[in-house]
């Protein structure tokens, strides 16, 4: 007798001592992300759901416990960090650090490198030459400005990737032979000035110089075609220095605040999840407009910003932009009387299909309201994929060409 109650003594005190260790790591909180995660915390499912026994109760208890452990973020981090200083190139699924600690986005590198066959080619002269038609039709002006992708300009800093040549070259020179018509690409002047950081180290978008840089030499070639037009200067802008890829503004991801979104800022870095401290090491310049004249109008839910400057060149544009049009519009508005900015990829109250990125009947839409007298249609080089799959759908009828 004496013996079972040591047993079940014994028995207590094991079971009781396997439950401290939890006691010490669980934190049961409301948060719906965590700091260093782009994803939901799993809900506490109970055994019995809606009258009924729940069968993945132990599977759905483990992961809702494990979300809960009291230093998850702080063992994220560290374990993030024990795999960058052990490896001599940190890498996961989605991205890796190159050279000079620069992260590359994998995806967007197959995009920017892989070449062309002769169906890409025919698919994006019949994309130029419905665009020239809408253009003689709208008699307006409509200019393909293209960024080049991180991944060209810092290609030295690559490891994972031998590059020979740039595709979109032969592309421009195809598209200049076969529609006489001529595609700008800020290649060169970027290469030119890239040791003073035309893209992030820590995100796949342009610095605000390389986003000015772009806006002077497209300025430059269009001044041919508009008397007295004039590249705005630099110290027309409020300037100031950051060592964040300051590209993702409070608000765009609901739930997340502004604390959290120090560690997005670099959405390259961002998957990462690794000391980012380190990686932040350069002070990035910043342009903000700073004329007191011009009125702003913002659309947020649907990335639609309206410009009236007074002072502005007696010119309307519209700019048809990926992400790589929001730090180049304040540029334009600084140089035109009215700039309208709409992003091809929103709203995102629609069904977000990429093949409707490049949809003319979208862009119709504005140029009928706004009336523009140049259109500038802005992407980089990885979007060029979206203009095949707009060709392609209107191929096989899913999408009605204007």
């Amino acid at each position: 007798m004496k013996k079972s109650v040591c047993d079940i003594v014994f028995v207590f005190i094991f079971f009781v001592l396997l439950l401290i260790p939890s006691g010490f790591f669980i934190k049961i909180n409301n948060n719906e992300i965590p700091k260093y995660e782009k994803r939901p915390l799993n809900k506490f499912i109970p055994i019995m759901t809606d009258g009924r026994i729940n069968a993945d109760f132990y599977r759905d208890f483990e992961l809702w416990f494990s979300d809960r452990l009291n230093f998850r973020n702080a063992l994220i981090r560290f374990y993030s960090n024990i795999n960058y200083y052990i490896s001599v190139h940190y890498r996961n699924d989605s991205a890796y650090i190159g050279d000079d600690n620069f992260a590359f986005i994998k995806r967007r590198s197959d995009n920017a490198f892989k070449l062309f066959n002769k169906e890409d080619y025919e698919l994006y002269s019949r994309y130029i030459k419905r665009l020239t038609q809408y253009s003689h039709k709208k008699n307006i002006k409509i200019y393909m400005l293209v960024s080049p992708s991180q991944n060209i300009i810092y290609a030295d800093k690559m490891h994972l990737y031998k590059v020979s040549e740039d595709k979109f070259d032969k592309l421009i020179d195809y598209i200049k032979e076969k529609n006489n018509y001529d595609i700008l690409y800020s290649k060169d002047i970027l290469l030119k000035n890239k040791d003073k950081f035309v893209f992030y180290k820590t995100d796949m978008h342009w610095t605000d110089y390389g986003a000015y840089l772009t806006y002077k030499y497209f300025i430059n070639y269009i001044k041919k075609d508009y008397k007295g037009l004039e590249i705005a200067k630099e110290n027309d802008f409020k300037i100031s220095y950051s060592n964040y890829a300051e590209f993702i503004e409070e608000g765009s991801y609901p739930g997340i605040n502004l604390e959290m979104l120090n560690f997005f800022k670099g959405e390259n870095l961002g998957v990462l999840n690794v000391n980012f401290e380190k990686l932040l090491d350069i002070s990035y310049k910043y342009y903000e407009l700073n004329n007191p004249n011009i009125i702003i109008k913002r659309d947020k839910v649907n990335k639609t910003d309206v410009f009236h400057n007074p002072n502005g060149y007696k010119k309307t544009v519209l700019i048809c932009g990926s992400s790589f049009s929001e730090n180049i519009k304040d540029f334009f508005a600084q140089t035109f009387q009215d700039v309208i900015k709409m992003r091809l990829n929103y709203p995102e109250i629609e069904v977000r299909r990429s093949d409707l990125y490049f949809d003319l009947a979208r862009i119709d839409e504005f140029v009928n309201k706004y009336n523009p007298d140049i259109v500038v249609i802005l992407f980089d080089v990885p979007w060029l994929e979206f203009i095949s799959e707009y060709e392609k759908s209107i191929n096989e009828g899913r999408v009605n060409a204007i």
